[in-house]
């Protein structure tokens, strides 16, 4: 197939495939919360809206610009953005993913069950804790595993159950290895 892109090294930049994706990208950095709050309540849904070819919208790392308020006011204003990226992928028919940074977990937590802890253990503790689990209808963590291979976990998704697959990198990809 002539669109297949051949073979190729993801070091290599000048590669006409991977100009042609990063092309297709827009890239804005956020540095507030007052960004972000504004970029998606006008500047995100007017380009989505205006372009009609937008597939994907990315943030990442959400939790960086909440980091500044204290938990109930983080909560609070996760909540409201939450809210308005699921409006603006039921809206638009868009993904929205919104990458939060991870803290390592070295000891089991009272709290949790074992498959809970050993998940934690692969994937880590999101960075906004408990409020980030709430807000999210799903959650996938990416990690490794004690063979040191990649590993995705699906923490959590109203719609199937907690799942798991090792993954391998590759040139053409993503390959499944479970």
């Amino acid at each position: 197939d002539a669109r297949r892109p051949p073979e190729l090294n993801v070091c290599e930049l000048s590669n006409p495939w991977i100009e042609l994706a990063l092309d297709r990208w827009l890239l804005y950095r956020v540095c507030s919360f007052d960004e972000l709050a504004a970029g998606f309540a006008h500047v995100v849904p007017e380009l989505v809206r205006d372009r009609g070819d937008v597939s994907i919208v990315v943030v990442d790392s959400v939790s960086q610009p909440f980091r500044t308020f204290e938990r109930q006011g983080a909560q609070k204003r996760l909540e409201a953005f939450a809210g308005r990226m699921a409006e603006l992928a039921m809206r638009h028919d868009v993904a929205v993913v919104l990458i939060n940074s991870a803290r390592a977990v070295d000891s089991p937590m009272p709290s949790v069950d074992r498959l809970s802890f050993g998940v934690a253990k692969e994937v880590g503790i999101p960075a906004m804790g408990d409020v980030w689990g709430h807000v999210c209808p799903c959650r996938v963590g990416f990690g490794r595993n004690r063979d040191d291979e990649r590993v995705v976990h699906v923490i959590k998704d109203t719609r199937m159950p907690r799942t798991s697959c090792n993954i391998k990198i590759t040139n053409r990809g993503i390959d499944d290895t479970s």
